[in-house]
């Protein structure tokens, strides 16, 4: 008989901070360019080399296969339905009913998105945002004893506010509705949330306040104190400019990726806005990635000490933290085997039963793991095939991020 299953598996593919998406002024707009690059190079910005001008929209963002071809025994869970046809019982292949999404997640959380699922993925959220315009004019700060940033408050609208040359509009009433996180539907706040909702593993960039905030770093600085007389340098000469208001159009953002520890951040896809865009040429890929013009085609000497100079700040800071030093105490002790430590009586409150409760708890989760290898086993040998055609905007699945950025793996310069 013909069957078809609707799997609704939560997704959450391998995130790396060497990839992003984010918005960059565009390569026309050279004011932008040489202000922003003269504060950044007075400033002596570590991430001058690595980072062009930009506004991070999902970063960490996830990676991708760099070669589109499947293995022939392999089949990408990461789809939403699967269509098959077999004589095998609908309620055998339901395998979701006896597996925690948690353990689900945990398991998919380091596979790599196919690139066909990702260029579908960001065409869906990029077509439900048209063009804007972004104007820069605040500076702002933040950072506590062991760090500061200095950085530039963009703000977004869907009307040219500020009479740029490029004589463009967008009507308010070609923006798709949004929901309540869309502050009054600005621009920036709408294209963040529609991202996200298409990548929902990649939250990090409003995980620590629940909102995103749109900026664009200028410089690292030791402390707040440093960032906060950094600013006053920069509104001496900036606030004096005959126009210190940098305004320009958005027609496309981009997902960037760099190579190794040392690279550049590159353009690996460029995704245009709207609805009036085809949707087979809102994604472009560029294999090789290809660089920005007015970015530095070599790292000056003095942008790779600064950048040095901040990882080990950062190096610094995480040692200063208690998890290094427990690990430490524990190889410590391990080495001396001979000491009895009496670590004192439990401090526990579950009763014998909760204990076997929890227990029984995890052993039928290994018994729920076991089950999907042998139904993955099986379908295998079935040949059942996933398509993508059937990948839907409203399947796309929620998910659990199980791969938390931690703030010492941060990129420099971000």
């Amino acid at each position: 008989m013909s069957t078809t299953i609707s799997k609704n598996i939560s997704t959450s593919w391998r995130k790396d901070h060497a990839y992003t998406v984010c918005m960059v002024p565009p390569s026309d707009a050279i004011e932008a360019w040489d202000a922003i690059t003269r504060a950044r190079t007075q400033l002596r910005d570590p991430g001058l080399y690595r980072w062009p001008p930009h506004v991070n929209l999902l970063y960490p963002f996830v990676q991708w296969k760099e070669e589109n071809k499947k293995d022939e025994n392999h089949h990408d869970w990461n789809h939403i339905t699967v269509s098959c046809n077999n004589d095998m019982d609908r309620k055998d292949l339901d395998i979701n009913n006896s597996i925690s999404e948690e353990s689900q997640n945990r398991k998919l959380a380091n596979q790599l998105i196919d690139l066909d699922t990702m260029t579908h993925l960001l065409s869906i959220a990029s077509e439900q945002c048209e063009p804007f315009h972004v104007t820069v004019d605040n500076l702002g700060t933040f950072g506590g004893q062991h760090r500061g940033v200095l950085w530039l408050k963009p703000s977004s609208s869907c009307h040219n506010n500020n009479n740029t040359n490029d004589g463009n509009t967008v009507d308010d009433s070609k923006l798709p509705e949004s929901n309540s996180t869309d502050i009054e539907n600005e621009p920036f706040i709408h294209l963040q949330s529609v991202l996200e909702a298409s990548f929902p593993m990649c939250n990090d960039v409003r995980r620590q306040t629940g909102n995103f905030s749109p900026h664009m770093t200028l410089s690292h600085f030791q402390s707040i104190d440093d960032a906060l007389e950094a600013k006053q340098r920069v509104e001496s000469w900036w606030c004096q400019e005959d126009d210190s208001t940098l305004s320009f159009y958005i027609q496309e953002i981009y997902v960037l990726k760099r190579s190794g520890d040392d690279g550049q951040f590159q353009i690996a896809a460029t995704v245009l806005l709207g609805q009036d865009i085809p949707s087979k040429d809102r994604v472009i890929l560029h294999n090789p990635p290809r660089s920005f013009p007015a970015m530095p085609d070599v790292e000056e000497d003095w942008v790779r000490e600064e950048r040095m100079k901040l990882k080990k700040r950062r190096n610094g800071n995480r040692r200063k933290g208690g998890r290094g030093g427990r690990r430490r105490r524990s190889r410590s002790r391990s080495t001396e085997s001979n000491i009895n430590y009496d670590r004192g009586p439990s401090r526990s409150t579950d009763t014998p039963e909760q204990i076997a409760q929890k227990r029984a708890i995890r052993a039928a989760k290994k018994r729920a793991q076991q089950m999907q290898l042998d139904a993955t086993s099986y379908i295998n040998q079935k040949d059942i095939s996933p398509s993508l055609n059937d990948v839907t905007h409203d399947d796309i699945p929620v998910a659990l991020d199980l791969q938390e950025a931690k703030d010492g793996r941060e990129d420099l310069g971000s």
